[in-house]
């Protein structure tokens, strides 16, 4: 039994961050197909909720930094540990809805970092979601997508010249993933779910039994 918990704990991360990975390569084929309208889609609210609400503490804190990098990796900006201090000046030469120059200052790890707040903020909201409720999950998931987003953007955004447009576009792509995660949010729920039983790990089970 003990070899078996462990192995549980061991891996805990596998799932979500399969199901991350799946949801982003989808994600970037469906980014390839609107590139001509440049439409962006930012979905990392979606992968706060369920470590928030279902999983252990330390385990969910560690699913969501994993996955957090994988949302950073996949950004249209460069993701590179030695220019990460240099982050506030890509303003300058990144466009957040567009392509990106090369040698532009990198980020590593301010999507994840603010994933980790939001996980923080709903583990204090944790005894007042229902967790058989995923209608509501996708709420929490909209509200945690947009303020990530949000500071995401105005990190790259601050100093432009352009702010009316750039603000616009911010706007407008914030539309559009905010539809995309009310169409296919509880969709990519149930892959989580699923990929976690093959492993055999029930989450709301283990939600129940931490609250007991």
């Amino acid at each position: 039994m003990a070899s078996m918990n462990f192995g549980k704990a061991a891996f805990y991360w596998a799932p979500s961050l399969a199901s991350v990975c799946l949801w982003t390569f989808a994600l970037s084929l469906l980014t390839d197909l609107l590139a001509p309208w440049g439409v962006t889609f930012f979905t990392a609210g979606l992968f706060v909720v369920v470590p928030a609400l279902l999983m252990p503490f330390y385990r969910g804190l560690a699913n969501v930094a994993l996955c957090g990098f994988v949302v950073d990796a996949s950004l249209p900006v460069p993701f590179e540990l030695t220019h990460s201090l240099s982050f506030w000046e890509s303003a300058r030469s990144v466009s957040l809805f567009g392509g990106v120059p090369g040698g532009s200052p990198a980020s590593f790890g301010f999507v994840a970092g603010w994933m980790i707040f939001a996980y923080l903020a709903l583990r204090l909201l944790r005894s007042r979601i229902s967790p058989t409720e995923p209608l509501r999950w996708i709420l929490w998931a909209e509200i945690a997508n947009a303020l990530i987003f949000f500071f995401w953007a105005f990190a790259l955004g601050w100093t432009r010249p352009d702010a009316l447009a750039y603000w616009g576009g911010f706007a407008l792509n914030l539309l559009f993933s905010s539809a995309l995660l009310l169409l296919f949010g509880g969709w990519y729920f149930d892959l989580l779910f699923s990929a976690y039983r093959i492993c055999g790990i029930d989450l709301i089970e283990e939600r129940e039994a931490e609250c007991d």
